[in-house]
């Protein structure tokens, strides 16, 4: 799916919004979240996929003894309390492409 196909999409779908509302800290204009058209399995299995999570962001290096992510997400190297750096995070994305091939949450935990 390329970034025409997602603004063609776009506009063929516009973005809804609810009326204003009031709040204790002024008015709140909010939008209905829409998913993406989903895009085949063949087509998923041959993408490019960019990963970014700027939760934990710091400077790249060795860690030890800091847990990070989501329980059924956390790579072996935390689990051992072991030092971890980048690779930790393609275990991560590892897990989801996982779960979204196998169309299930991975031990049921996310």
């Amino acid at each position: 799916m390329s970034a025409d196909d997602i603004e063609a999409w776009m506009t063929k779908e516009p973005l809804r919004q609810h009326a204003p509302e009031a709040s204790y800290d002024g008015v709140v204009q909010a939008a209905v979240s829409q998913p993406l058209p989903m895009i085949s399995e063949d087509k998923a299995m041959r993408a490019t996929y960019l990963l970014a999570d700027f939760g934990c962001v710091q400077l790249s290096g060795l860690h030890a003894n800091r847990t990070i992510t989501s329980l059924s997400l956390r790579p072996p190297e935390v689990f051992l309390e072991a030092e971890w750096d980048k690779p930790v995070d393609i275990w991560t994305f590892g897990c989801l492409v996982h779960a979204q091939h196998l169309n299930t949450e991975r031990m049921g935990m996310i």
